[in-house]
């Protein structure tokens, strides 16, 4: 399956754009704007917009029901390759499994903007932006991995990392929330940067 926009057109002239999250829909596989699921075996996107348009709104404790996908892979079956795409949201924009290609892309949120257990998840010329936190001051993080164990999980060669100013709060490439042991079967902090820089904005 290949799904590309019109020729001469950007990726922001082409939009598939919706409001998802967690309070509507539970788990990556249902609130995300744009999901492909466990079904599905190869698939190409190239040259338009996914964006999810929910806006945080939990300030205190767990901001869980704010989790809103632009696009979900839940693939596992066989691979997904983007080329050229802008992703676009707030928390947890990019959600991938299985294999994943992408290059050329755009990926803009303010917290795990690329996150998953992929086996490999393979970034190329990609942009990756941390976008500040409509709810205020809080933290950023660009990519959160709980790859599968063993395997090279996410890899991003040739990658620009930036992120907007902030007051108080910090902005990281990547976190990890722990889980991961030498027995899981994933959750591993399993990330490669290579050829990448990081600037402030």
């Amino acid at each position: 399956l290949v799904l590309e926009s019109v020729n001469g057109a950007s990726a922001r002239d082409v939009v598939i754009q919706v409001q998802n999250c967690e309070k509507f829909h539970k788990g990556p596989e249902t609130r995300a704007a744009f999901i492909l699921g466990d079904n599905v075996t190869n698939v190409t996107l190239r040259n338009f917009t996914i964006l999810n348009t929910h806006v945080k709104s939990i300030i205190e404790g767990s901001t869980l029901e704010d989790s809103a996908e632009a696009l979900s892979y839940c693939g596992t079956r066989g691979a997904l390759f983007a080329e050229k795409m802008n992703f676009e949201g707030h928390q947890n924009v990019v959600y991938t499994q299985g294999y994943s290609s992408f290059k050329e892309c755009s990926f803009k949120g303010d917290v795990d903007v690329i996150w998953g257990n992929p086996v490999l998840a393979y970034f190329e010329e990609c942009f990756v932006h941390v976008a500040e936190d409509n709810r205020g001051d809080f933290n950023g993080y660009g990519v959160k991995s709980l790859a599968v164990a063993n395997k090279p999980g996410f890899v991003f060669n040739n990658c620009r990392f930036t992120c907007d100013r902030r007051k108080k709060s910090e902005c990281y490439v990547m976190r990890t929330e722990g889980k991961g042991s030498a027995y899981s079967k994933e959750n591993w902090d399993s990330i490669a940067l290579i050829n990448c820089m990081v600037s402030e904005y």
